[in-house]
């Protein structure tokens, strides 16, 4: 028999009322992507793939012992091929240089043994003496230069020679400045002017004579020689060959003229008060044989000249 509720209002029934609201759980897993649905996510979000690189090779680890053995052997092996080398080197290196000092040795001696084109064993015979006056005053150079170049075989008149192959350049003057050359380039002055003349240096002398050559068609040759030491200047002199050299009047100490001029390169030019050029044409004895364009044939001793001569910067030129 069923009781119904309602039909015995006083009676207890234990009944178990379901509750009305009660959330329902399901057990569902958790879903599972294919690798082909996986979602799409920014390429450069994943890491950079690791480079690729090859396994290095394995060194070979020796014992220290065996190391210092075949390094000694390589040594030995390779001592006799590098000490070969060595000698070699050394031995070219010997013989290039010993033949550039033969070279220069014998270029040297053939130079100092040359004579003047037609002089003999006694050139200073050869060398004819030209004074520098009346025609020029202040032109010791020239008048030496055309002795030189004489006594070599070319003759030269020293106006001539002056006049259209000497570079020389005259005074100007503007206010109270005077302007005038440097005589390590041209001549100063005017040397057929009694007052108005200096002198000029080797450079142009050789330039002089290397003009009056060229006109004449002649074979000889002109070098600066300057710089010369003791033994070399009485070697020249014993040999007799004709040297063109700047010294001082009398031989005394230079000394200083108050005449001055403005160089082109801006600078004061002091000139030289007593300085002279003669011709060195050989010995005389113990003494030296000149040929001085102002005072004629002199004979001076060897100390004397090398003071006066060294003083004024060893200057010289040679006519071949």
């Amino acid at each position: 028999m069923k009781i119904k509720r309602g039909d015995m209002p006083n009676a207890h029934v234990d009944v178990k009322e379901e509750p009305q609201d009660m959330p329902i759980y399901f057990d569902i897993p958790a879903p599972v992507y294919h690798s082909a649905c996986r979602p799409a996510v920014p390429r450069q979000q994943y890491p950079p793939s690791p480079p690729c690189h090859r396994p290095e090779p394995r060194k070979e680890v020796y014992h220290p012992a065996r190391r210092a053995a075949k390094t000694a052997r390589r040594t030995n092996r390779r001592k006799p091929h590098r000490m070969r080398c060595k000698f070699r080197l050394l031995r070219g290196a010997g013989i290039v240089l010993a033949a550039l000092l033969l070279v220069a040795a014998l270029r040297q001696q053939v130079l100092e043994n040359i004579l003047p084109v037609g002089a003999s064993e006694h050139g200073s015979g050869q060398v004819e003496l030209i004074y520098q006056k009346p025609e020029l005053p202040n032109g010791c150079e020239v008048t030496s230069l055309a002795m030189a170049l004489g006594a070599a075989g070319c003759p030269a008149d020293k106006v001539s020679l002056y006049q259209t192959c000497l570079p020389a350049q005259k005074f100007s003057y503007s206010g109270n400045d005077r302007f005038g050359p440097d005589p390590e380039e041209c001549y100063a002055g005017d040397a057929a002017s009694e007052r108005g003349g200096w002198y000029c240096f080797e450079d142009p002398i050789v330039q002089a004579a290397q003009s009056w050559i060229r006109q004449s068609e002649s074979h000889c040759r002109v070098r600066k020689v300057s710089g010369l030491n003791e033994k070399k200047l009485r070697d020249y002199a014993k040999k007799e060959v004709p040297l063109v050299v700047w010294v001082t009047q009398d031989y005394e100490m230079p000394t200083i003229s108050s005449f001055t001029w403005i160089m082109p390169n801006g600078c004061s030019c002091e000139p030289y008060g007593n300085l002279h050029c003669v011709v060195l044409a050989g010995m005389d004895g113990s003494d030296y044989r000149i040929a001085d364009p102002l005072r004629g044939w002199q004979t001076v001793n060897p100390d004397v000249f090398w003071q006066s001569f060294d003083a004024m910067g060893r200057r010289a030129v040679c006519v071949q």
